[in-house]
């Protein structure tokens, strides 16, 4: 018996196989088309093998048909075998001969035997093993085989003698090897068409994310971008891709980045904060997430970066740090307020008192102090001026006597510091008389730089002139060595500044902040209450007053008027 017939079929089949899987998989996605097309591939490879027969006598044919349709139904849907049985039955009767009924009905038992055993197996099954295919393809034949017998009689017997057994053998072995192949190379498109799936689907979610995603290679050199990253910079993807990462980042984060790839290099994932610049120049603030990339050897092989912009963040940040400071301040201004109204409230409780304690005690003393005085000239007068020890103590008890006098004559301008009319006066002027009856000693140096014409201050100029006595005498006390005493003015707008400079010893920061207070005082005589009189002679004449100082390089009182109109 010739089995060249059987080797064509089986070329035929494994051709069939190849076409078949690349028309379900790759080519035609759409059904219907798919179908028509396998059913009419899997008709044609059928007339094809009944087109080169093993011919037992004329009429009498045996091919690979049944191998072609049962894979038919196995591996296709049941309207692709339905075409493919429809092709290969009208072939059979084109054929005629006295097997037609018998070729006929083999045709219909093969596709029907596959798609009943898909059926059977599909909820079970997953992978058709080479078993399962052959005993798939021996029972169709045995099938078959029985069919045979519709053959006359003759035929039939000759048959079972000539063909049977070889028709058991070669075509269930047929069936497995090409089914076989057929499931393999179907897995394998079918694992292609799963991993283009998969890689369309990260392309399309990478592609939709509201978050930049960018990829680089060993030596941070971009090999993808999403288009939100391209967004976020303002750059094509074609003008970023094959670029270095660092052509987008500032060049002072340049360092950063470097050593942040060198963890990634060690297989370390990160988050960090950067910048950008973007294609106009601006720079935006992000924030990565960054994942080392390897290849199946675990051999590095790039970054995969997911980025947000953060510049909303930042500037949120900023304004709400802003604002935190703002709060801040206020709340220590507020409180300096409190601590500033407690203090004044103390203050003028001080000052009432001070003010009832200084007008009494005043009177009560200053008569005892005159009778004092008096009998201190006396005494001068009636000494003989060669009892030299006598004449000191007398001296001693004069100058004693003044200052008590000049401690009174404070308290008594304390209480009697009052609102008063004011008037234009002319501060040249009454500097000038001023300086003209107050005693200054010869080692102090004053230079009075008022010019005559300077405008004239709208203010109570006797209690002006008590102001200038008190700065010129503490200015004069703070050079006790001697030095500079310098009295300037400046004008700016309606402002006149007058401004009593010393070289002295200066006045502590500490100290700054506590002068004007009433009783307070640095000096070992007089009981603090000169600057406290300055300070309410101003506050009364409508005068800022300003002081700035430095230990060991003198005082500059400045004093600011409102120019007449």
């Amino acid at each position: 018996m010739n089995f060249i017939e059987f080797i064509d079929n089986a070329a035929l089949l494994l051709v069939l196989s190849i076409l078949s899987n690349n028309i379900q998989l790759r080519w035609l996605k759409r059904e219907p088309l798919q179908s028509m097309a396998l059913g009419l591939l899997y008709g044609l490879v059928a007339v094809t093998a009944m087109s080169i027969p093993m011919e037992l006598q004329p009429g009498v044919i045996f091919d690979g048909r049944s191998v072609v349709l049962s894979l038919a139904g196995l591996f296709t849907s049941g309207p692709t075998t339905l075409i493919a049985c429809v092709i290969a039955a009208l072939w059979r009767v084109y054929l005629g001969g006295a097997g037609l009924f018998t070729g006929i009905g083999s045709i219909i038992i093969s596709g029907m035997a596959g798609i009943i055993y898909r059926r059977a197996i599909s909820r079970k099954v997953t992978h058709l093993t080479r078993g399962r295919l052959f005993l798939f393809g021996l029972s169709v034949h045995a099938i078959l085989a029985m069919w045979f017998f519709t053959f006359p009689r003759e035929i039939a017997i000759l048959i079972v003698r000539q063909v049977f057994v070889p028709y058991l053998v070669v075509f269930p072995l047929a069936t497995m090897l090409i089914g076989s192949f057929m499931e393999e190379q179907r897995e394998r498109l079918q694992v292609e068409k799963d991993l283009e799936n998969s890689e369309k689907r990260y392309r399309d979610l990478v592609s939709t994310l509201n978050e930049g995603v960018w990829e680089a290679d060993a030596d941070l050199v971009t090999t993808y971008v999403n288009p939100k990253i391209v967004e976020m910079l303002g750059y094509t993807p074609q003008e970023m891709l094959g670029h270095s990462v660092y052509d987008f980042i500032v060049p002072d984060e340049a360092d950063n980045v470097r050593s942040h790839h060198l963890r990634r290099k060690q297989g370390i994932s990160e988050q960090y904060e950067t910048q950008f610049i973007r294609k106009d120049g601006s720079l935006i603030d992000v924030q990565l997430g960054v994942t080392p990339l390897v290849d199946e050897k675990g051999n590095f092989r790039g970054s995969l970066a997911g980025i947000q912009d953060i510049s909303n963040l930042k500037a949120i940040q900023q304004e709400l740090a802003d604002q935190s400071r703002h709060l801040e301040d206020l709340v220590e201004e507020r409180t300096r307020d409190l601590k500033d109204a407690q203090s004044q409230l103390i203050r003028a409780e001080k000052l009432a008192t001070l003010g009832e304690l200084a007008g009494g005690v005043g009177h009560e003393l200053r008569n005892p102090l005159a009778v004092i005085s008096n009998v201190v000239y006396l005494l001068k007068s009636s000494l003989p001026k060669s009892d030299a020890n006598l004449l000191e103590y007398v001296e001693m008890i004069e100058t004693e006597t003044h200052n008590a006098s000049s401690i009174i004559n404070d308290l008594l301008n304390y209480s009697r510091i009052q609102p008063t009319e004011k008037e234009p006066a002319a501060l040249s002027e009454v500097m000038a008389a001023l300086l003209a009856k107050l005693p200054v000693p010869k080692n102090v140096t004053v230079e009075n730089m008022l010019p005559a014409d300077l405008p004239k201050a709208t203010v109570n100029g006797q209690q002006v002139e008590m102001i200038f006595t008190n700065l010129i005498s503490n200015a004069i006390e703070a050079m006790p060595k001697g030095g500079k005493l310098n009295i300037s003015a400046r004008v700016r707008g309606d402002n006149l500044t007058v401004s009593v400079t010393d070289t002295g010893v200066g006045i502590s920061r500490k100290d700054l902040k506590k002068i004007f207070e009433p009783l307070y005082t640095t000096k070992p005589r007089g009981i603090g209450l000169g600057l406290a009189i300055t300070s309410r002679l101003a506050e009364l004449n409508n005068i800022k007053i300003r002081v700035k100082s430095q230990e060991g390089h003198g005082t500059t009182f400045s004093l600011d008027f409102l120019i007449t109109a």
